[in-house]
């Protein structure tokens, strides 16, 4: 799948429709303290995220209360279950955690279903440049 992302051309204006999707949501416009990822590779850019609201990044989120987290992952289904790198911090850092949690992707990265466990976390939504997924899906 990273590889795949890697590949996938547009990434630049999918990103711009994704996150024109972000800022429309009423979780966004109630949210005051953000977590927005930096952008990493090939993942979603949230370059435009990072300068609105008050952001904090997930390394710097442990002691903040917030509002609304924005994930990266390499792969989601449309239940909101995510696979990640692996390494556990999304999980970690979002266990416990009752505040609003939106996946952000490509639609190429949506797949039928992504093998999960009890410990991993799953999102509210999941925002690709097509739709919104979640417990409904919208265009």
């Amino acid at each position: 799948m990273m590889e795949k992302r890697k590949q996938f051309t547009g990434k630049e204006e999918a990103s711009e429709k994704i996150i024109q999707r972000v800022t429309n949501l009423p979780q966004w416009k109630q949210a005051k303290n953000v977590c927005v990822y930096s952008p990493f590779s090939s993942e979603v850019d949230t370059t435009a995220l990072l300068k609105r609201k008050h952001v904090v990044k997930p390394e710097d989120a442990k002691n903040t209360a917030i509002d609304l987290y924005i994930i990266p992952g390499v792969a989601f289904d449309k239940q909101g279950n995510r696979l990640g790198r692996g390494g556990g911090f999304y999980d970690k850092l979002l266990f416990g955690k009752n505040s609003f949690k939106i996946g952000l992707a490509f639609e190429i990265q949506i797949v039928d279903t992504v093998p999960h466990e009890a410990h991993d976390i799953p999102m509210d939504f999941v925002v690709t440049e097509r739709g919104v997924y979640g417990k409904t899906k919208t265009s």
